[in-house]
């Protein structure tokens, strides 16, 4: 199974566009499944309202989260939501 992953971008690139590109290398892998890394709630839930009209399970969430960084509980919401996972990263070296 291939899992591919997609993160926000911060250029000005519009999401449709980035995840039409996702939608079509999945397509060209036979990938069924993907993941999505540091999106906002709002970003979430279009992500994976998106990935759902193309028939892509979005399946796991990365994002930065520890017990001092919990910016990100607007997010585990729509995870919770549309039954995606969560991964969390807080390196230790970024100082938190």
């Amino acid at each position: 199974m291939w899992i591919f992953s997609t993160t926000t971008d911060r250029t000005r690139i519009p999401r449709w566009k980035r995840r039409w590109t996702l939608w079509r290398e999945l397509l060209r892998a036979e990938g069924v499944t993907c993941g999505i890394s540091n999106y906002n709630a709002e970003q979430t839930e279009d992500a994976v309202r998106m990935l759902d009209t193309m028939g892509i399970h979005c399946l796991i969430h990365q994002m930065q989260m520890s017990m001092i960084h919990r910016e990100n509980e607007a997010v585990l919401d729509v995870l919770n939501r549309h039954g995606v996972g969560a991964i969390a990263f807080s390196p230790l070296a970024q100082g938190y």
